[in-house]
């Protein structure tokens, strides 16, 4: 029983670490402001549906993994809520 509760000690113990260090990684990658934006404020969703670069709204953003996006529109947010890995920037 000990070492089965050492061993998920570990476990969550480097899942933790992982995050940490993949959110650090996740900053410097996506180019990230001091306030955590992403690719400058361009609408990710944009590059992809209308294949060129369009500045996302202040008002019309979300934050995920660490990191805070904005859209150009409410379809665009909502398409990149539900499949983020799709529309973050591949670096």
């Amino acid at each position: 029983m000990k070492k089965f509760l050492f061993a998920l000690l570990m476990v969550s113990s480097i899942g933790t670490g992982l995050f940490a260090q993949t959110t650090e990684i996740r900053k410097k990658a996506y180019n990230l402001e001091k306030s955590g934006l992403a690719i400058q404020g361009y609408d990710p969703v944009a590059y992809f549906t209308a294949h060129k670069a369009i500045e996302g709204k202040k008002e019309i953003s979300t934050y995920y993994n660490g990191v805070s996006y904005r859209f150009s529109s409410v379809k665009n947010r909502d398409l990149f809520k539900a499949n983020p890995t799709k529309y973050e920037p591949q670096y």
